[in-house]
């Protein structure tokens, strides 16, 4: 039996109808009409998953907009055959907020946490790449990952330079359009598997970088800083955490190389601007 089948069957859920909503830290599936079930990676620590549970039911009690956790006669995460994962509310709207909406959202989610009573990790901007770049060493070209070695201490050096402009607190860490949904026409935050304590700015980074780096239009971006009421361009350390993004990006596609031609060659083009530290190269995403 399937992961997501044996973890669903713990709940009586097992003949539930699934549909792929997405691949990528986790797996997600629809199971049946009201419910999304994520599927953890192997390599998850149990702890980071009771961690988001947590997080999640702290986030929802105290009425911050996120989507909530399924209510079930069995404690989550559910666990079954070596593998885990978390039930939630099925909402549909992936991809129907506007950037108004999200930039609006974002702000309510950090008004909101100032007072949330819950243990929360430091944002770790560099741990993920640091971590690729130690399992990618033997599967790229010395050359390729010393560019990338060297990029990694010059970021390391600036962030220990910087400060940040917003007040710190709680972050969503995944902030981004993809991840808000629609409950009743009202944005809701998911992913909340890297809401963590750390600089507001950071949230921000992702909307900005993928409107200069994807050559998405500008208007978008706009109405986002306008609905939050602050344009992180215009921050000193923009740049800084422009590039703490852009080598996460790119380490993060270059673990799947090999699963399609377009991926190798886009990993190429991204070492390329890392190369010639181009500004203006524009990525494509997948």
């Amino acid at each position: 039996m399937p992961e997501r089948q044996a973890l669903l069957a713990t709940v009586d859920m097992g003949d539930a109808g699934l549909e792929l909503l997405r691949f990528g830290n986790n797996a997600v599936f629809r199971a049946g009409q009201r419910y999304v079930i994520r599927v953890a990676r192997p390599d998850t620590p149990i702890a980071h998953i009771r961690q988001e549970v947590e997080v999640a039911t702290a986030l929802a009690d105290q009425g911050v907009p996120v989507a909530r956790l399924a209510t079930l006669p069995v404690s989550q995460p559910l666990t079954a055959n070596d593998a885990y994962g978390t039930l939630w509310e099925y909402l549909p709207g992936a991809g129907e907020a506007t950037y108004q909406q999200f930039g609006a959202l974002l702000r309510a989610f950090h008004a909101q946490t100032d007072t949330l009573a819950v243990q929360l990790p430091d944002w770790q901007p560099l741990a993920s790449a640091r971590r690729r770049l130690d399992v990618l060493a033997g599967q790229y070209p010395p050359e390729d990952i010393a560019l990338l070695e060297h990029w990694y201490e010059r970021i390391q050096d600036a962030l220990s330079q910087l400060e940040p402009a917003l007040p710190e607190g709680i972050i969503h860490g995944q902030a981004e359009i993809g991840n808000v949904l629609l409950r009743d026409g009202q944005p809701v935050f998911a992913d909340l598997e890297r809401v963590a304590h750390g600089w507001r700015e950071w949230d921000l980074i992702d909307t900005a970088v993928t409107t200069l780096r994807f050559n998405q239009p500008r208007d978008r971006y706009q109405a986002f800083a306008a609905a939050y009421e602050y344009d992180v361009m215009v921050w000193p350390g923009f740049l800084t955490l422009r590039r703490v993004w852009e080598l996460r990006a790119t380490t993060w596609l270059m673990q799947a190389r090999d699963h399609r031609p377009e991926i190798a060659d886009e990993v190429q083009g991204r070492l390329g601007t890392w190369r010639d530290d181009d500004p203006d190269a524009v990525w494509h995403g997948f």
